[in-house]
């Protein structure tokens, strides 16, 4: 589906030296499964709102995503990057919202003093996203 956007921002990515972090505004979460692993520090994404309308113990029953509640919202990791999926002030229709608060979100970021070499990953060696891990301070609201 967007194929074409990948090989471009690969093709992009290309000329940021490794030692750069690298922060990439995208609309939809989706997207962040084509990435190339450890080239993106973070994404910042919007689209799912959430889901709108959050059931207690199942989440969003409707969520525009093809990888279910993964990105509906918050922090996730996805497979070459951390994920931040906001979930805005708006909607799509119906103009509905049921325990999903709007969010504005105030990010603080900054890069680890700690080395390389110093840090350990739960899933194996150290990755670029482990040399330039991204500290995120979320000021929104907490959201169920």
């Amino acid at each position: 589906m967007w194929q074409k956007e990948a090989t471009a921002l690969v093709r992009l990515l290309k000329g940021v030296p490794d030692a750069e972090p690298r922060l990439l505004l995208v609309h939809n979460p989706d997207f962040t499964e084509m990435l190339p692993e450890g080239r993106i520090d973070l994404s910042l994404c919007g689209h799912t709102h959430g889901g709108q309308v959050r059931l207690p113990f199942i989440g969003a029953p409707v969520l525009p995503s093809c990888f279910g509640q993964k990105y509906a919202s918050g922090l996730v990791q996805g497979p070459g990057t951390l994920v931040y999926v906001n979930r805005g002030t708006g909607f799509i229709s119906p103009p509905v919202r049921l325990n999903c608060r709007p969010e504005i979100t105030i990010l603080s970021l900054w890069r680890s003093p700690i080395p390389l070499s110093k840090q350990s990953s739960p899933s194996g060696p150290p990755t670029h996203a482990d040399r330039n891990r991204t500290a995120i301070n979320g000021g929104s609201d907490a959201h169920p």
